[in-house]
């Protein structure tokens, strides 16, 4: 579980998002320095830092879930609703736990209270905290969750784009012929998107048009399987140079976005080849 964790977790954005949060740390510090002094207060600056740093500090801890739950449920693909519920839901107990944790700092550091802390004082704290900060808790929690989805869309973007770049020059596979009542048809496959297996046909999606071939997909993976095209699940094969990203899911599959937009589901059992696709964790 350690070593899935961690190889869920970005390293380069969770050093962002330690920075962020001494940032954070240091901006809210400079603003409670300067509003103390224009009230006639002369707070020691280092005390002041101390205990903003301390404040802000279950954030270290909630910035690893938000990535990671971001990783393993994405708000695009088959389960958006579910996951986004899913999201809204975990914010708030963040943003409740964070504010508990709040109340108690205030009330024991800077307030003075004795321990235990008496449950009316805390219930105040709380409650003050809870109408200042609750919201502030949500929205920190999804720019964290947004800074990651972005960051993995570039990266999948940046890698696909390397991959178009070092493919290999080498002849195009022959045309794909498709014949109909009067009609022969010579289609490049450069042209195709995906190939959808029917029974004893396979249907050619081409932009806003599709064909009907009267070919296995069996006999078409083992055809193009040489060039840019991979088979992504039994009834589905892909042109590599048309992907766009790859959304890993949960039990091992995953998503495959086109650049048109469309989304192919990858089963277990083909993710494997497609690996290079995926961003670098």
């Amino acid at each position: 579980m350690q070593d899935r964790f961690a190889a869920i977790v970005d390293r380069k954005l969770g050093l962002s998002v330690i920075g962020l949060w001494s940032l954070a740390a240091l901006l809210s510090a400079i603003q409670i320095y300067f509003r103390e002094r224009s009230r006639g207060y002369s707070p020691a600056w280092s005390e002041v830092l101390l205990a903003n740093a301390l404040a802000w500090l279950p954030w270290l801890l909630i910035a690893p879930l938000a990535l990671w739950m971001e990783r393993r449920f994405p708000v695009s693909g088959p389960r958006s609703s579910r996951n986004l519920l899913l999201h809204l839901g975990l914010a708030a107990i963040v943003s409740a736990g964070f504010l508990l944790y709040l109340a108690l700092f205030h009330a024991l550091y800077l307030d003075g209270y004795d321990w235990p802390l008496g449950a009316n004082a805390l219930a105040s704290e709380y409650a003050e905290k809870l109408g200042r900060y609750f919201l502030t808790g949500v929205l920190l929690y999804g720019a964290i969750h947004m800074a990651s989805s972005t960051w993995r869309a570039y990266l999948a973007k940046r890698r696909s784009g390397d991959a178009a770049l070092t493919a290999p020059d080498a002849p195009g596979p022959e045309p794909l012929i498709a014949r109909s009542i009067g009609k022969v048809e010579r289609i490049d496959p450069d042209e195709v998107s995906w190939i959808e297996g029917c029974g004893n046909y396979a249907k050619l999606h081409l932009g806003s048009r599709s064909v009907l071939l009267r070919r296995t997909l069996a006999s078409l993976a083992a055809e193009l399987g040489a060039r840019r095209f991979a088979r992504v699940h039994r009834s589905a094969i892909v042109n590599l140079a048309r992907v766009s990203a790859l959304r890993r899911l949960s039990h091992g599959e995953a998503i495959l976005v086109l650049r048109d937009g469309h989304e192919l589901k990858v089963s277990r059992t083909y993710r494997e080849q497609l690996r290079h696709l995926e961003p670098r964790t």
